[in-house]
């Protein structure tokens, strides 16, 4: 007497389970830089951020004092963006008080922002930007 299974077996297979693990690591070694990078990318509206603020608190500075303030603690800027992801820092151009950078340069995580590590705006407006071997860079700028 032999013993039949009226109701077929349910259930995945291994090679099912595998061929599926296999396509979820593919999509995920694609999907997951993919992410990071426009993460990165996003971020660096906090540069922009942070350096459009200083130079307009220098220029409220300007017009109230005559010259241009000789640090970003002078007038209450931070050294840092908004979301921790940029140092900023202040350097006069030729050595007068006149002419004045802000420069925003990637930290943490958003180092690997290789294309545009570094942000810089000065008093006329100027807007540069450089990659992380200080080469300048396009495309960094909100047009």
């Amino acid at each position: 007497m032999s013993c039949k299974n009226s109701s077929p077996q349910r259930g995945f297979t291994l090679i099912e389970i595998m061929v599926v693990v296999v396509i979820l690591g593919i999509l995920a070694a694609v999907a997951i830089p993919a992410y990071d990078a426009q993460k990165r990318k996003g971020y660096r509206a906090d540069a922009i951020s942070a350096l459009t603020r200083a130079a307009q608190l220098q220029e409220r500075w300007y017009s109230d004092k005559g010259t241009y303030a000789d640090s970003l603690t002078t007038i209450d800027a931070p050294t840092t963006s908004e979301n921790g992801k940029y140092n900023i820092s202040l350097s006069f151009d030729s050595g007068t008080p006149d002419e004045f950078t802000v420069t925003a340069t990637a930290t943490g995580p958003q180092e690997d922002d290789e294309k545009c590590y570094k942000f810089s705006l000065d008093q006329a407006g100027r807007k540069t930007s450089e990659d992380k071997d200080a080469n300048p860079s396009t495309g960094c700028w909100p047009k």
